[in-house]
């Protein structure tokens, strides 16, 4: 081979090396710095899926400059595709029956027919509903004659409806984008069941740090403990920032999760950003399972509360 084609390939095989560098240096940083800084939050947002290019460009490079090592490098790719999928993919249970189906969704807007978004609510049927946006689908048919053995309440962007009596509802705080509902209805064991509902802004350019702060900051003021705390975190799976919401609670999709967890896009679900936090990471959620309603921002989430094995 001609010097200056031997020249062309190392030169080549370096640009290649360096961009592979690069994005498995942006993974590297996104696992050890998390979101715990503005700066680091978007690395997070990479995902171990950034390892896949990452893997084969540096295949590549080291192919060309006739290192011994460029096999290795194929091992990036694996450890990416692992470092994905373990965090939202728990297999080989079946969903929990037998107790309260609570259905939380962050469906948004309805920006054309209302009618689906009423039909898969109704379809769902569970015993307690929590919905952001999509409050024009109360006006459906469908949902009036579903909801009419059933409380149902406005708050906020928030359509709920329950089969039990409810006891509590109350806007905490909604103030920057940041929303704190408390919910507690009767279950028809007279047990009451305490949540407390969470919406958090989606804007990128605010830091999740700043963010979950402002909300522990104000969690002083809910005087209860609730059972559990539901809602769009707009905080990705593997976050940090999940443990600092209330002191004492965490995420419980490890424990409870059933298939895929995802939640959005809706179309094709990379990241988990709607979350179901407990006590001590233990409580009575028997399965979460994740459902394409069709239509809406997100997917949507079955919480199975009691009625099976909180494992």
């Amino acid at each position: 081979m001609p010097a200056s084609q031997r020249r062309g390939r190392r030169r080549g095989g370096t640009i290649l090396v360096l961009a592979g560098s690069a994005l498995t240096a942006a993974w590297l940083i996104g696992v050890l710095c998390g979101d715990r800084w503005w700066w680091s939050q978007w690395f997070l947002w990479l995902t171990g899926l950034i390892l896949i290019p990452g893997g084969l460009l540096l295949w590549g490079g080291l192919f060309l400059r006739r290192s011994r090592w460029h096999a290795a490098a194929l091992l990036l790719p694996l450890i990416g595709g692992v470092e994905y999928v373990v965090p939202r993919w728990n297999p080989g249970h079946s969903p929990a029956t037998g107790g309260v189906s609570i259905l939380h969704w962050t469906a948004g807007p309805i920006g054309g027919s209302k009618s689906a978004y009423g039909e898969f609510i109704v379809g769902a049927d569970p015993d307690l509903l929590i919905v952001e946006g999509a409050r024009r689908a109360a006006s459906t048919d469908v949902f009036r004659s579903w909801s009419a053995a059933r409380t149902v309440l406005f708050r906020g962007p928030f359509l709920i409806a329950s089969r039990f009596p409810v006891l509590q509802s109350r806007t905490i705080a909604w103030a920057d984008d940041i929303l704190l509902i408390s919910f507690v209805t009767e279950l028809p064991s007279g047990e009451p069941l305490d949540i407390l509902i969470v919406d958090l802004p989606s804007d990128p350019a605010r830091s999740r740090w700043l963010v979950v702060n402002d909300l522990h900051a104000l969690m002083t003021k809910v005087e209860s403990e609730p059972d559990m705390i539901i809602g769009d975190f707009n905080l990705t799976q593997t976050s940090w920032l999940l443990t600092k919401i209330r002191e004492g609670y965490g995420p419980f999709w490890s424990r409870a999760g059933v298939g895929w967890g995802g939640t959005y896009p809706r179309a094709w679900p990379f990241y988990r950003l709607d979350h179901v936090l407990t006590p001590k990471g233990e409580g009575a959620v028997a399965s979460i399972t994740v459902i394409d309603p069709g239509c809406g921002r997100h997917r949507a989430q079955v919480i199975e509360y009691g009625g099976g094995d909180s494992r």
